[in-house]
């Protein structure tokens, strides 16, 4: 038809192909019909008339009713990759059946009310309903996967007798104030205007939920959605709310609003959170995980979870509760990971500052639990990590629980002991009877990970790679002793322990005969006992006594009976019970050191060992003291032994407020 204006007064019959172009087709008929091929595409289509559509036809561009349009027979499908306009000066018009078939992006703009619609179906690209109104009679709504309805003004969905909303589609209100409507299920349901968005009653959405402005306010009602949450901006007025995620599709959370009430229920696959995600009143499982990542889930002050277990779902990854100000303030953690439920509970004797604790809980064994004591070989095979943010409290309970297949095989539980670790450092809180599949730690003063197992009271030195102590590979636990373990050094070995850098560990040690230790250059800190029938050389090297109970040093005990460093450590004290030769330095950090008159500081040409002052604690007993003369001409300070002398005695043959020259 190419670029043209034509005017019908008549009838309007295609029976061949019809293609508008861009002209304007004008009928002025009254009365006048279209029929014909329903393949008719005009460009612009005018009624000024009185016409009836007698079969279907398409526009591609603009629909002008000016005075009276009958589309109870035909159809009009408003087509094409170009814009649309639904208009005239007829004001509201009965439009009984219309489509919408543009290609994906492209929009039909109603520009004045409707009324009388039978069959309003979006089959693919946008209907944009503006402000303006469209009126049922005896209606279908449909719209298809992938097709768009815009709501304008302070609309509503159209009011139809009977709905079709295919699980791809989408709803968008983008009004001012409006009301949600809960007539039908709606695919995709999105708010992306400023203003209230208010629904009555409960909402179900098949697919995704978007709020990108305004305020939506779902009211008391449980709303059902399917696929993803996503709330990038506005505001979500959640009073009373419940979402329920629900369905067999796998769902996302991202939201910069909290929410209510969440109840979890999927048939299959779970609910994957985006980013944080906070919910004030009841979380409830009934089927289904949320998934955190590295992102935390929420319970502020009053909030609570409901149902979670190994049979309804929990929470898989960080999970943050709010521990008021009180007494035995109590929080269980429904926590786990992707197939297992293993959940702790915290009980804050006395809370002064309220605060937030977060939870999570990690496989395999603790990156750390070599330093721990804990017997990694003999261990449940998961922690459980905590991270205080503000809670001030006296002290708590920690009850953790695992899965049976957790546990190392030929572990006892019975012997199971908890490890607490800050960060830095391991200790070993109180337990309760440990149980099959969970262990109560108390008494903690603060928290952080937590890890399971049999303690690690004894390790032997097997020397398979080398003769490195810190080495794992050469010890029988596979990992290196630590301050609260026992190190057996057993006879007819090839490889000994030889320490010549860094500080070795170990609570008790054990070296039989034949068996031999080395401390040449290195340290080794003992805080338990040394039963030795072997060698033990530390001429070169330094040993501190550290242990919590007295402790002693019994004769013969290294080689030679001579030492190079020696630091006592120990609060409930160490006694010397055999000769003993100091080559360096002898230093009371803490405690007493009971001589027993064996010590002697060793003097040579290279060195004369002294005791440092600096330590805190204090020598009773004899300590003889060598001083090496060089042979030679000379005069030679020789003195009588003396005891329990003090520097202040000689103030009364030396100025001791001089200064040294």
């Amino acid at each position: 038809a190419g670029v043209n204006t034509f005017t019908i007064a008549g009838d309007l019959t295609s029976n061949g192909t019809l293609n508008g172009n861009t002209s304007v087709f004008t009928m002025t008929g009254n009365p006048g019909n279209i029929s014909g091929n329903p393949l008719t595409t005009f460009y612009d289509y005018t009624v000024s008339g009185s016409v009836s559509a007698l079969n279907d036809f398409n526009v591609s561009h603009n629909f002008t009713n000016n005075n009276a349009f009958n589309a109870t027979q035909g159809t009009v499908f408003f087509t094409g990759a170009g814009a649309s306009i639904i208009q005239g000066t007829a004001s509201p018009y009965n439009l009984a059946q219309f489509a919408i078939s543009k290609s994906t992006g492209n929009t039909t703009t109603l520009a004045v009310n409707v009324t009388d619609v039978a069959d309003l179906h979006i089959f693919s690209g946008t209907l944009d309903a503006s402000s303006f109104t469209i009126t049922q009679n005896n209606g279908l709504l449909s719209i298809e996967d992938n097709a768009f309805l815009l709501l304008g003004g302070t609309n509503s969905l159209p009011a139809f007798n009977a709905y079709y909303l295919d699980t791809l589609s989408t709803v968008n209100y983008n009004g001012a104030a409006q009301a949600v409507s809960a007539a039908t299920p709606y695919g995709n349901l999105v708010i992306s205007t400023a203003g209230n968005k208010t629904a009555s009653a409960n909402l179900h959405i098949l697919n995704n939920f978007t709020l990108a402005n305004g305020t939506f306010i779902p009211a008391a009602f449980t709303d059902t959605l399917e696929g993803n949450w996503t709330m990038t901006s506005g505001t979500f007025t959640n009073t009373g709310n419940t979402v329920l995620f629900y369905g067999i599709k796998s769902q996302t959370i991202s939201s910069t609003g909290g929410f209510n009430n969440i109840t979890v229920n999927k048939t299959i696959n779970n609910v994957t959170l985006a980013g944080s995600v906070s919910a004030a009143g009841v979380t409830t499982f009934v089927k289904g995980l949320i998934i955190t990542g590295s992102n935390t889930y929420s319970i502020p002050a009053g909030g609570s979870i409901s149902g979670a277990g190994a049979a309804t779902g929990w929470i898989y990854g960080r999970l943050q509760k709010n521990f008021a100000t009180g007494t035995n303030v109590t929080h269980n953690f429904q926590i786990g990971d992707a197939t297992n439920y293993t959940p702790a509970t915290v009980v804050m004797a006395s809370v002064t500052t309220s605060g937030n604790l977060t939870g999570i809980t990690l496989t395999p064994d603790h990156p750390n639990i070599s330093t721990s004591g804990l017997n990694p070989n003999r261990s449940v095979n998961r922690y459980w990590s905590f991270t205080n943010s503000g809670t001030v409290f006296t002290t708590l309970n920690v009850t953790v629980n695992w899965a049976p297949a957790d546990v190392d095989a030929g572990a006892l539980f019975a012997y199971f002991q908890a490890g607490n670790f800050n960060g830095s450092s391991w200790t070993l809180p109180a337990v309760n009877s440990p149980l099959e599949n969970a262990i109560t730690a108390t008494g903690l003063t603060a928290i952080g990970d937590i890890a399971v197992g049999e303690l690690l009271t004894n390790n032997v030195w097997t020397g398979a790679v080398n003769t490195n102590w810190f080495n794992s590979g050469n010890w029988s636990a596979g990992i290196v002793p630590t301050i609260t373990t026992d190190a057996t050094i057993p006879s007819a070995l090839t490889n000994y322990p030889f320490i010549n850098t860094s500080t070795a560990m170990t609570h008790n040690i054990i070296i039989q005969t034949g068996a031999a230790v080395t401390v040449s250059g290195g340290n080794m800190q003992i805080s338990g006992l040394i039963s030795n029938t072997g060698t033990f050389t530390t001429s070169n090297g330094s040993i501190e006594m550290n242990g919590s109970t007295a402790q002693v040093i019994t004769a013969g005990t290294f080689a030679t009976n001579t030492i190079k460093n020696l630091t006592a450590n120990n609060a409930a004290g160490l006694t010397i019970g055999g000769t003993l030769n100091i080559a360096g330095v002898l230093k009371v950090t803490t405690g007493t050191l009971a001589s027993g008159g064996f010590i002697t500081l060793l003097s040579t040409a290279a060195q004369t060992a002294l005791i440092d002052g600096s330590g805190a604690g204090s020598v009773t007993g004899n300590v003889t003291m060598q001083r090496y003369l060089p042979s030679g001409f000379g005069y030679k300070y020789i003195s009588s032994p003396f005891q329990s002398a003090t520097v202040a005695q000689m103030a009364t043959a030396i100025n001791l407020s001089a200064t040294f020259p």
